[in-house]
Order: structure tokens, then C-alpha cells, then sequence
């Protein structure tokens, strides 16, 4: 799937990917781009933040912040103003993440994967400048 990501050219609305690394090791990446989904373009959150993930060994060490601030920045020179993302509802630890970048919760939804329901949560930022630190 992400090589597929990675191979679409470059323009307003495509993906890009971003790593953090220590000691020659991936320890974080991040993705955003243009919005997926109609009814949170609809409602102002033009881009979206589609994936972002931190080795546990990496958690509270300003790493996280970091990306998400690089990320607000790369959103915002496209330029987009606003941005949401999906995190699972039980996610408790990064829910408090991005409630502490000041993420609000703008919808929640469930899917069915096989004979598993998931239960998501959209956080959004409509003002990208807010995560920028």
C-alpha cells in the first residue's frame, strides 16, 4: 500500500510521507495530504492527517510533536487551512495526544472489518496554524 502512496507524482492533493529517525533507526513517520472523504472537505478540513505513528520506546519525547508540527506546515504551504484525522476510540493515549495539540472531536464512526467493529473518532484542527510550535 504505501509504495503505491509513494509512487502517485507530486501535486496539491497527494500524499507525503515523512520519517524521524535516531541512530540510523525509523522510529516515527507521518502522512498527510488532500482530504479522502467529501463530507469532512464539506466542512472545511481540507487536508488530513492519514497516518501518524511513534515507536512506544519514543512516546513523550517531543517526537510526535515534532511531526505533527511538521506536518501542519507541509498541509499549509499547499495551502490548506485545515485538517482532520481518524484515530480508533480506544486509542486512549493518542486521543490525549492530539486533544493536547488542541484536536477537537468533529465525528465518530463505526466499520465492520470481517467479524471486527471498529469504532473511530475524526479529530480536527480547522486553524493548522495551532499545531505549529
Amino acid at each position: 500500500m504505501w509504495a503505491a502512496v509513494l509512487e502517485v507524482p507530486a501535486s496539491p492533493i497527494a500524499t507525503r510521507v515523512y520519517v524521524a529517525e535516531s541512530a540510523g533507526e525509523i522510529i516515527a513517520f507521518g502522512a498527510c495530504g488532500g482530504q479522502r472523504d467529501d463530507a469532512m472537505r464539506e466542512r472545511g478540513f481540507v487536508g488530513e492527517i492519514g497516518a501518524i505513528y511513534v515507536l512506544q520506546s519514543h512516546h513523550a519525547g517531543g517526537v510526535g510533536r515534532a511531526l505533527m508540527n511538521l506536518l501542519a506546515r507541509d498541509l499549509m504551504a499547499r495551502p490548506v487551512s485545515g485538517a482532520s484525522l481518524w484515530v480508533l476510540r480506544e486509542n486512549l493515549g493518542a486521543r490525549g495526544f492530539y486533544e493536547r495539540l488542541g484536536g477537537a472531536i468533529i465525528t465518530e464512526k463505526a466499520a465492520a472489518d470481517g467479524d471486527i467493529s471498529l469504532h473511530e473518532v475524526a479529530y480536527g484542527w480547522p486553524d493548522l496554524a495551532r499545531l505549529i510550535c
